[in-house]
């Protein structure tokens, strides 16, 4: 219990930093709210915008948001499903409930601090099913790197669809042109090179080939490397590629049935939630707890594409994250942080 207690402070701490991030954002759509509710001519008193994301997510359609939490633990279910067929390859036979327990202690501790949670999720699994921690690392990366090729393919699939909208907001909004001009690229060039040439002469020196040190690294590289390359060696890649589509397309719905949980984007269709849903995986990407502030903002461009104004987009991105993300991995995240224990008493 004390661990699991350190494990709770350490989310407290490092969420108050995504909460920072949330507060600045939550301060200027308040005050674009506050000035329209203004010209209303509605009391200062009834302008407030955590008033109206409140009331935003008592009106929201619950039922929706309940099929869309189950279609997140299907999700779930599927990786588990896949990262099982990752690990037996290395000759070991993983168990479901250790497996999915120990995706969803990584999930929650990701709300805390940005990618522990692949730690975690290794640590705790390779404690309770015996596999070496670097292979169980390996098939992490493994099955990271797959769900990159995922990104990728929906990328791919939206790009035909969305060239209009999307190319409006690069144009409108992205001036790389002058962002690379600031840089000076010739001093970053040289610095790169110099690093490269030191490292390789402390690399390939006797001394470093000889240490503990470099012995210790390449067991555990040998360790990462068959984790990783189980994916060559997986019983049946057919199987292995539905897994894959069925995580996929439970988080592109996890976003599209979303909008119809909320009146101003209940009129959105397909498309516009392929878009949503890719922005939206973008901002979990960037290194903030959860993506929390970030995985807003992104939320909030994308919709934006189609007219929906901040506010509301503030609203629907609220709904999404704190019901759907927050709520669900912390819940199963703590279940599973109490339950793991207990299943492998013996």
């Amino acid at each position: 219990m004390n661990q699991t207690l350190k494990q709770l402070i350490q989310f407290l701490v490092f969420a108050s930093v995504g909460a920072i991030i949330l507060y600045f954002l939550y301060q200027s759509q308040s005050a674009k709210y506050l000035e329209d509710c203004l010209s209303r001519g509605n009391a200062e008193g009834d302008c407030s915008l955590l008033s109206k994301v409140a009331g935003d997510f008592r009106t929201a359609n619950w039922w929706w948001l309940i099929t869309i939490l189950f279609i997140y633990m299907i999700s779930n279910v599927f990786r588990t499903w896949r990262w099982q067929m990752l690990i037996r390859p290395l000759g070991y036979a993983p168990t479901f409930k250790n497996a999915f327990m120990a995706i969803m202690i990584g999930y929650f501790a990701n709300l805390g601090v940005p990618r522990l949670g692949e730690v975690l999720r290794a640590g705790f699994y390779s404690k309770y099913d015996n596999v070496p921690l670097e292979k169980t690392l390996g098939t992490i990366v493994t099955d990271r790197l797959v769900d990159v090729l995922c990104l990728l393919i929906f990328l791919a699939v939206t790009l035909p669809f969305s060239i209009g909208p999307l190319g409006s907001y690069v144009s409108e909004n992205l001036h790389l042109e002058d962002k690379l001009a600031s840089l000076n690229l010739s001093y970053l060039g040289i610095g790169l090179v110099g690093f490269i040439v030191i490292a390789f002469f402390i690399l390939r020196s006797n001394a470093f080939l000889e240490s503990a040190i470099f012995k210790k690294l390449k067991s555990l590289i040998v360790g990462f490397k068959d984790g990783l390359i189980s994916i060559k060696h997986i019983e049946s890649i057919p199987r292995f590629v539905v897994y894959s589509i069925g995580i996929w397309v439970c988080y592109y719905l996890m976003t599209y049935l979303t909008f119809y949980s909320f009146q101003p984007t209940a009129h959105l269709g397909p498309r516009e939630g392929l878009i949503t849903f890719i922005f939206g995986t973008l901002g979990i990407l960037f290194p903030s707890p959860g993506g929390m502030g970030s995985y807003h903002f992104m939320v909030m461009e994308a919709l934006s594409i189609f007219k929906i104004d901040s506010i509301e987009g503030f609203s629907f991105a609220n709904i999404i994250y704190f019901a759907i993300m927050v709520f669900g991995n912390v819940v199963f995240g703590i279940l599973s942080l109490i339950f793991m224990p207990m299943l492998n008493r013996k």
